[in-house]
């Protein structure tokens, strides 16, 4: 549905972020080698004024998300003291306890929603160069992870931090990483069991030519039958022995293991064709960064895992770890690309096409994220 005020909200705030952020960046160094790239972005007073804008639209809406109303509900219960203790319910340390004191203090659940996303954007500012954030932002709200965010909640602030422990898996700083890796599984503790990707070895596992191979063929693979019950004895068998997995077993008896009536429109089959685009376009980044392939990789995983398992919920969900690098590896492809003429039109046309992709996402309302309301008007 066309509604006006939720369409200018997500686009003044777009808009507001990348042209802040651009701007915020002029006096950062360019990236001209891998040293540069590694560089955090230091947050300061101009970042954090963008990030309680951001904060604010996320915790100060109103029935928007599709789990909101379920965290609302908990939220009230918390309130009520219906929950005694830490194992009377089920979420994760992190969140818990930001949920708790939130209620102790009689706060309502816009602070607790504001706090949770400015943690989120906070690290998600930091994981990537000053640069590159601009297009980094455009990326995850033209492929709907700002909309996801609303929904996925407690999952995006784990994704957050485990943008920002990739930085450490390159720099081969073991403590670290598992620092991030553990401070997100606060949030959501699927994220541990990303910790022995550490030690894989992405400069062999990156070569172009097998790489396409596989996603072709993973493409064409899909839809396959046989999956289903794969899958469901695989979880079965795994929640049986992974207290991790036990939790998510209830998905198969909801019926959530496999999404509903999934509706393979022109957006599922750009994103088929910007995944392949992805990898045509990734050694030409790497001759210029060598250590940015370990993005590409986990893209590529994240990109055939989709092909194959587009429609199991459980495994989309988890895949979004291996996903959100789409937005972060087109950042970087438009960044060191858009100068070169044989490229540019290219370039600008995916712009111009995800974009006409995030308008048609508010249209049809994605995570429910249309209409748009604030608690100040309810």
């Amino acid at each position: 549905m066309f509604d006006f005020f939720t369409y200018a909200v997500y686009l003044i705030l777009l808009f507001t972020l990348i042209i802040s952020t651009k701007s915020f960046a002029r006096r950062r160094k360019p990236i001209s080698d891998e040293i540069t790239f590694l560089e955090e972005t230091k947050i300061d007073f101009k970042y954090l004024s963008v990030l309680i804008f951001i904060s604010f639209i996320v915790g100060y809406r109103y029935f928007v998300g599709v789990d909101w109303e379920g965290y609302v509900s908990d939220f009230n219960d918390f309130k009520l003291s219906l929950y005694k203790g830490f194992s009377s319910q089920y979420y994760e340390y992190g969140y818990y306890i930001l949920t708790y004191f939130i209620s102790e203090f009689n706060f309502g659940y816009e602070v607790l929603f504001s706090i949770v996303a400015y943690i989120s954007w906070f690290f998600i500012f930091k994981s990537v160069h000053a640069r590159i954030l601009p297009m980094f932002i455009f990326f995850l709200f033209a492929d709907e992870y700002f909309f996801w965010s609303m929904n996925g909640v407690r999952q995006f602030a784990a994704i957050s931090f485990w943008l920002i422990s990739i930085r450490y898996i390159i720099k081969r700083n073991l403590v670290k990483f598992i620092l991030y890796v553990f401070l997100g599984s606060l949030f959501h503790k699927s994220l541990l069991v990303l910790i022995p990707i550490y030690y894989l070895p992405f400069n062999k596992l990156y070569n172009k030519k097998w790489w396409i191979i596989i996603y072709l063929f993973t493409v064409l693979l899909a839809n396959v039958e046989v999956f289903s019950s794969f899958l469901r004895k695989f979880i079965l068998f795994l929640g049986d022995s992974i207290s991790i997995v036990n939790r998510y077993v209830r998905y198969i008896d909801s019926g959530r293991l496999e999404s509903q009536n999934t509706a393979l429109g022109l957006g599922f089959y750009f994103k088929i064709g910007i995944n392949l685009l992805i990898i045509l376009f990734s050694d030409k980044v790497i001759e210029m960064l060598p250590k940015v392939k370990i993005y590409f990789v986990l893209f590529f995983i994240g990109a055939v895992t989709f092909n194959v398992f587009y429609d199991f919920q459980l495994i989309g969900r988890f895949n979004h770890f291996f996903l959100i690098n789409r937005a972060l590896v087109l950042a970087l492809i438009y960044y060191f690309l858009i100068r070169n003429l044989r490229y540019k039109l290219i370039l600008n046309g995916v712009v111009v096409l995800y974009f006409v992709l995030f308008l048609y996402s508010i249209y049809k309302s994605s995570n429910m994220c249309n209409p748009y309301n604030l608690t100040f008007f309810q």
